[in-house]
């Protein structure tokens, strides 16, 4: 049986477009530029031309990637360089940024996505051709939305700019996480709003609120009604710049650099699972294979009354309830896998 449906979950993922949820998730886990090879950087240094509209939070990012890019600073990376230039597109050999719109740096929503101000990203994207990438930060303002203005107001607005420039990858984002209280409460909702629509549509979503959330291994949670609400780590608590630290500048900036490698073509090599250079199929069957021979080998080496390894659940006793547990378990890794591997037709990307 539990070979059957790890061979259903693999047959879906061919022939769907959504597994269990897809898309690419930049959080917590995607700030370590020491795994993005050099070759990847210099794609988006070559290829990326990154419009980017936000007001003083997503100035975090900003502030990151120059801090990165100062010889002076200990954060220095001689790899990221970039050129940015206010309300126009920069031509240089680096990753070329455009910050604001045509008319306006401080890009409030009005001016990019709601009550019609996406006619401000028409003309940007009319203007400058070369951009393929675009980008809209929050400040605090999904605090205040409900889910079906959230849904009818910025989703289908992004989704219908995706149809109109189809050669432009829109970057969704989720709100910072420093409010707390009830509108922190409605923040963290439509921060899992915006992230469950873009795992089943398979977006690139800039999970800003997961990375104010945690710091070297721990998640920051408040508890409202009940409900463990995640918020700012107070590691991060400070006001060095654009209401935060310099620290939690540079995470953003990195995690940025990473989700550009992404667009950029650049697979984490874990999703190379056979290490043969290429993101596909078979590294997909290799790892079902091997998910069913540790499931295999556990049954005939250890799911015996007389080896204690064969109590999963940890509950005194070997019996079935350690097969479902272990079923459970490695079937939930290969999700989590799969998913953070984007494998399904739309996504395999070939190095």
């Amino acid at each position: 049986m539990f070979k059957k449906f790890i061979y259903i979950l693999i047959v879906l993922s061919f022939f769907s477009n959504s597994v269990f949820g897809q898309g690419v998730i930049i959080d917590h886990t995607c700030t370590d530029l020491g795994k993005v090879p050099d070759a990847w950087l210099n794609a988006v240094k070559s290829n990326i031309k990154l419009h980017y509209a936000r007001r003083s939070h997503g100035g975090q990012l900003i502030v990151g990637i120059e801090r990165m890019a100062d010889l002076s600073l200990p954060e220095y990376d001689p790899r990221l360089k970039f050129t940015r230039t206010e309300k126009k597109l920069p031509q240089a050999s680096n990753l070329c940024i455009m910050d604001g719109q045509l008319h306006e740096l401080y890009v409030i929503s009005d001016l990019y996505w709601r009550k019609g101000g996406d006619k401000y990203t028409r003309a940007t994207l009319d203007a400058y051709p070369a951009i393929n990438v675009s980008m809209f930060t929050w400040c605090t303002e999904l605090g205040h939305y409900s889910e079906p203005y959230l849904r009818n107001a910025y989703l289908h607005t992004i989704e219908q700019l995706e149809k109109d420039y189809p050669q432009v990858t829109f970057i969704y984002c989720t709100g910072n996480a420093q409010r707390t209280g009830e509108e922190g409460y409605v923040r963290y909702l439509r921060n899992e709003q915006i992230r469950k629509f873009c795992r089943e549509n398979n977006k690139v979503l800039y999970d800003f609120g997961d990375l104010d959330a945690w710091y070297n291994g721990e998640h920051e949670t408040y508890l409202y009604n009940g409900v463990q609400v995640p918020s700012e780590h107070p590691h991060y608590h400070g006001s060095e710049t654009m209401h935060t630290t310099f620290e939690s500048c540079v995470v953003k900036g990195k995690a940025l650099w990473w989700m550009l490698a992404r667009i950029a073509g650049w697979t984490p090599s874990e999703c190379d699972y056979n290490s043969d250079g290429t993101a596909d199929r078979d590294d997909l069957i290799g790892k079902q294979r091997d998910v069913l021979q540790n499931y295999d080998t556990w049954i005939q080496d250890c799911w015996r009354p007389s080896l204690g390894c064969g109590d999963f659940n940890r509950d005194g006793s070997i019996n079935h309830d350690d097969i479902e547990s272990k079923r459970k378990a490695l079937a939930a890794e290969l999700i989590v896998w799969m998913t953070d591997c984007d494998y399904n037709k739309k996504t395999i990307i070939k190095r």
